[in-house]
């Protein structure tokens, strides 16, 4: 099995629960709330947004289409695309467990500090919908932001420009039934050693989303919210990933074949 079926969540319970119906239907938006009224730069501004009725498939945006337009202080909007998410709960002494009823999301990271705007539409087969928008501060802050590639020197930088060496290693996988506490492990040691750079996998085995058990369309919402849960257990350590989205099984009828 998988490592989150060995990690005790039911395959079951990992698919989200759909009605069979050919369509969305009776689709309402409802209440969107902002996480915090002001964030630092680049950090993450998270809205949760309430959608009710029968969604057949939430990953499907012919079906439901959630997003945000995020007006900086100067220059344009930024669309964000929204997505359907569900919590879960690890007490390291027992199961991941779900918490809570799924949800949908929005996160963005601004890019500039001052006052921003926002503004939610949801757009179903039957119409478009919108939410009252709001604002909120993003305060100045010490953060470097994204690593980008400079295209002019072909070197790695920060959004804010100073460069950026990568030093780190390839980590893949994690062990099965056991990843979340061996890659923090992996993080604690690293971050040791001065590192701040690893490589994932989202493999079949691992951390992919789309897989042979959830069926083409559809995602693993367990393995959605450890890969969130990483993400943000390395942050504190300084490190940054390089995530690769497929692995060479996927091209493969022969070498590792996940055709």
């Amino acid at each position: 099995g998988t490592s989150a079926q060995q990690e005790g969540v039911p395959a079951a319970q990992r698919r989200h629960a759909t009605a069979q119906g050919p369509t969305a239907s009776g689709v309402r938006l409802g209440k969107v709330t902002l996480e915090r009224p002001a964030v630092d730069l680049f950090t993450r501004c998270e809205l949760t947004v309430e959608l009710t009725g029968i969604i057949r498939n939430p990953y499907d945006p012919e079906e439901v289409d959630l997003e945000a337009l995020f007006h900086p202080p100067k220059g344009p909007p930024v669309r964000v695309t929204g997505f359907y998410y569900q919590p879960f709960r690890w007490d390291r002494q027992h199961d991941i467990e779900p918490l809570g009823h799924p949800t949908w999301k929005i996160r963005f990271t601004p890019r500039q500090a001052g006052q921003w705007s926002y503004a939610v539409r949801v757009k179903t087969p039957r119409g478009v919908q919108t939410a009252p928008g709001g604002t909120f501060d993003v305060r100045p802050s010490s953060r470097r932001g994204f690593v980008e590639l400079d295209r002019q020197s072909g070197y790695l930088r920060f959004t804010t420009g100073q460069p950026f060496i990568p030093i780190g290693e390839n980590l893949a996988w994690g062990p099965s039934g056991q990843a979340l506490a061996a890659y923090e492990r992996w993080f604690r040691e690293l971050a040791r050693q001065h590192a701040n750079y690893i490589r994932v996998w989202m493999a079949p085995w691992s951390l992919r989303l789309e897989t042979k058990e959830t069926g083409l369309g559809r995602y693993d919402q367990l393995r959605a919210w450890q890969l969130d849960y990483l993400l943000e257990r390395s942050e504190p350590a300084g490190i940054f990933w390089q995530l690769c989205l497929l692995e060479h099984g996927s091209f493969s009828r022969t070498q590792d074949p996940e055709w």
